[in-house]
């Protein structure tokens, strides 16, 4: 377990000044979490965003060490050592990891619950993710603190566990949104999917507080004869096996109408495709943040790609991509690959920044993207409807503002 700087108990004081104080002092917080705090991407640097770079809060953090499952009950809980080492590797690992989570973290709890006082908590904050968001929940309860929680996404779908284990990670994870005083969800399919809450706001997911500013396409842009459209993230998995599909499918028949350009780690691609994907002029390389800007900028548009597998419909229903945020401010239609449901898709459709592509087949969205290259008209409305998002309900400083009311709200301020 990691912790913050020791806190300084401020001087004592009575009556009104004692409030005076209180309500002109930040909030403090106690961040207790699976998901570290930190700039790199994902679920990290929006905890970053609002509660590092900002500065409002009087924030401290204590962090799950950054083992395995396996290795925690490992060192936790050392008389299971030699049964949990031998369980790992065969098919009742999603067991252990579930129980892990629900269970192995007792002992954790114990040192936590006794930590958390010196920071002196108004509330306590976690990410519905890992185990540590159940411990946080527990720790609340055993302090009597309001629990402010991210639901960022239908974690139990991430982890290796289906079947029985599944249904307790479920389970568990739906007590902890009823359980949480304020019940942040990324987006209204989650919200929906977890049910009625008492306080269950819409907080999308924040871009960088230094936004680009969009004036026009760049001359590079201007002068090219053919459409660009851009992937930049994930290639690997499921989503790297699918552009591997889409740029053999690219290789095998060109198409004039549009070029396609991949940024991310290939890691995990066999050395033929990247070799392929290198000399057709498709794959770009993993770009630093400077790189990965002038991909954006120099974009005609971007490709969103939500996963098509049967386990995976519900995670994709109820999540949303953060860099459709970040897109957004670049002013350039936004393609979603993904099922009909995703709430990627719809949120595109319904606000008139993009088109949604629903057949995985590459062939489909190769169709799609030709035709959306040769209508000038229909491009240019999305990028002036991504705009207008990116100065309303995407501006990270009004989405900030939103979370400082709703924790100030759960503490009384």
């Amino acid at each position: 377990m990691s912790a913050s700087q020791k806190v300084v108990p401020p001087e004592p004081s009575t009556g009104t000044a004692k409030t005076r104080e209180r309500e002109a002092a930040p909030i403090r917080l106690l961040y207790i979490s699976s998901m570290p705090c930190e700039p790199t991407g994902g679920g990290p640097v929006q905890m970053h965003r609002h509660f590092i770079e900002t500065g409002d809060f009087d924030f401290h953090t204590l962090l799950e060490p950054k083992v395995t499952a396996v290795n925690y009950l490992i060192a936790g809980m050392p008389r299971w050592g030699r049964v949990i080492q031998r369980v790992s590797n065969t098919r009742f690992f999603p067991e252990i990891y579930a129980l892990n989570c629900l269970v192995g973290l007792r002992r954790e709890f114990k040192r936590v619950v006794e930590l958390a006082p010196q920071y002196r908590p108004e509330a306590i904050v976690t990410v519905a993710y890992g185990g540590y968001a159940f411990l946080a929940a527990k720790v609340a309860r055993s302090l009597k603190l309001p629990l402010v929680t991210f639901f960022h996404d239908w974690w139990p779908d991430l982890t290796p566990c289906r079947g029985i284990a599944k249904r307790v990670l479920d389970n568990a994870f739906r007590k902890l949104y009823q359980q949480s005083t304020v019940a942040l969800c990324v987006c209204e399919q989650i919200r929906n999917e977890l049910g009625d809450h008492l306080n269950a706001p819409i907080l999308y997911p924040i871009p960088s507080f230094k936004r680009i500013q969009f004036s026009g396409n760049s001359p590079a842009v201007a002068s090219r004869q053919r459409f660009r459209l851009v992937y930049l993230g994930t290639l690997q998995g499921k989503y790297g096996e699918t552009m591997r599909e889409l740029t053999a499918q690219l290789i095998r028949n060109p198409d004039q109408a549009f070029e396609f350009k991949l940024y991310g780690s290939t890691a995990d691609w066999p050395e033929d495709a990247l070799r392929a994907a290198k000399a057709a002029g498709i794959y770009q390389g993993e770009p630093d943040i400077q790189q990965a800007a002038a991909a954006l900028t120099n974009a005609d548009g971007f490709l969103i790609v939500m996963n098509f597998d049967e386990a995976d419909r519900r995670r994709v229903r109820t999540s949303f991509p953060s860099k459709m945020l970040e897109y957004s401010a670049y002013g350039k239609p936004m393609v979603v690959w993904g099922p009909s449901n995703c709430s990627a898709g719809r949120f595109v459709v319904a606000n008139n920044v993009g088109c949604l592509v629903a057949s995985s087949a590459p062939q489909d969205l190769i169709r799609a993207v030709k035709n959306l290259a040769g209508d000038p008209t229909r491009c240019a409305s999305f990028g002036r409807a991504a705009v207008e998002l990116s100065k309303s309900i995407f501006d990270p400083f009004d989405i900030h503002s939103q979370l400082q009311r709703h924790i100030a709200t759960a503490v009384g301020r």
